[in-house]
């Protein structure tokens, strides 16, 4: 009979100890952190101190899960294992999770990380000083878990706010979410969430972003004035003569700090939700246009809006994309929406998203099918 994830987690911890602690709080949750090293405390600490929550505000204090980050080479785990495999299971094998008495191993291929989710206790194990943004995914995936016990869903979406009204930015993998998100941020919006987005039950339609800084593509690094001028010459040389279509395709990815491209005070990890958009739009000519749909009509992209946080939540291999998405569906059913299709045009977008958002309206640049009426934003 296989070993219980409680005691082969106690008997991880025994062989590698985890002596640095980090405690962090962000949107009401307190996780616990302990590092195998004095660098990767330091290095996760200074990751999530821009969305430390502010002192004195209103937080869960007891710790929602404890996480320790442990160097050491990877566990070989026996047996065969489900294979997860990246863009709607068609692309290379993500991980190799494997189903244990009371948890799971999680076996991530490309980083050669090993996580054992446990109940209250995750450990990450591998070679973790050297690949951060790997153990921050594992961090913020049991962030996700501590607010998705508390019943929050999981949208595949990236979130600006205006004023405390937010917009939730769908699409297909490569549909820019990340890059949208930033334009829009030179309208002077403030950053919620770059990839997942949580979704609290109607009428309050409160959404919680995940800190996670926006990692954007070297196609955007280059077309964006902001990050433009972040690249060295040998950079912007080399990525300029790439041709479009290789550069849009080119997956070199970088995160952008917020704090450090925008300055202080420009995160918005608790917000509330006003409308959302799904990109549906291309590389090529002609105007974009936006029309009005309701979140059902999204079903045929269920696999890219809804793809939650599973392995680390068996409860959600358990339910099933379509009673996710039903779900969701749920949630914004009252939340008005656009669907941008035609040509890709960032800076146009955020204009738009802005003057919807914030005035209540559209400019002229994007087209609103005439048979439908505009819906106003949640005020």
């Amino acid at each position: 009979m296989a070993a219980h994830i409680d005691d082969l987690i106690g008997r991880i911890r025994e062989r590698h100890p985890a002596p640095w602690p980090v405690r962090f709080h962000v949107a009401g949750v307190t996780l616990d952190i302990f590092a195998g090293t004095e660098k990767i405390a330091e290095e996760i600490a200074a990751y999530y101190l821009p969305f430390e929550d502010e002192p004195g505000a209103s937080a869960v204090r007891e710790s929602a899960l404890t996480i320790s980050v442990i160097e050491a080479e990877p566990e070989r785990i026996r047996g065969t294992g489900r294979i997860r495999r990246g863009r709607a299971g068609a692309g290379r094998v993500k991980e190799i999770v494997h189903e244990v008495p009371g948890g799971r191993i999680i076996e991530k291929v490309a980083s050669g990380l090993t996580v054992f989710v446990g109940s209250r206790e995750w450990i990450v194990l591998g070679r973790a000083a050297e690949q951060i943004n790997p153990v921050v995914n594992v961090i913020n995936a049991a962030y996700m878990t501590a607010w998705r016990r508390q019943g929050l869903s999981v949208l595949h979406a990236a979130a600006v706010s205006w004023g405390g009204s937010a917009v939730a930015i769908m699409g297909a993998p490569g549909a820019g979410k990340s890059t949208a998100a930033l334009w829009c941020m030179e309208e002077g919006a403030e950053y919620v969430t770059n990839d997942r987005l949580l979704v609290g039950p109607l009428p309050e339609a409160k959404v919680l972003g995940v800190p996670k800084h926006p990692r954007v593509n070297p196609g955007t690094r280059l077309t964006h004035p902001r990050l433009f001028m972040n690249l060295t010459p040998e950079e912007r040389n080399s990525l300029g003569r790439l041709p479009l279509k290789d550069l849009v395709e080119l997956e070199e990815k970088q995160d952008v700090v917020i704090e450090s491209c925008y300055g202080p005070g420009r995160l918005k990890i608790p917000t509330r939700l006003a409308g959302w958009v799904f990109l549906d739009w291309r590389v090529g000519t002609g105007a974009w246009t936006a029309s009005v749909i309701p979140f059902a009509a999204l079903r045929p992209w269920a696999g890219d809006i809804v793809r939650g946080i599973d392995p680390y939540d068996s409860s959600e291999a358990e339910a099933g994309p379509d009673d996710l998405f039903n779900e969701m569906t749920s949630r914004l059913s009252r939340v008005p929406g656009l669907r941008i299709s035609g040509k890709a045009d960032f800076p146009a977008l955020a204009r738009a998203l802005r003057a919807w958002i914030v005035d209540g309206e559209l400019p002229a640049i994007g087209v609103i099918n005439p048979a439908e009426e505009l819906p106003r934003a949640l005020g």
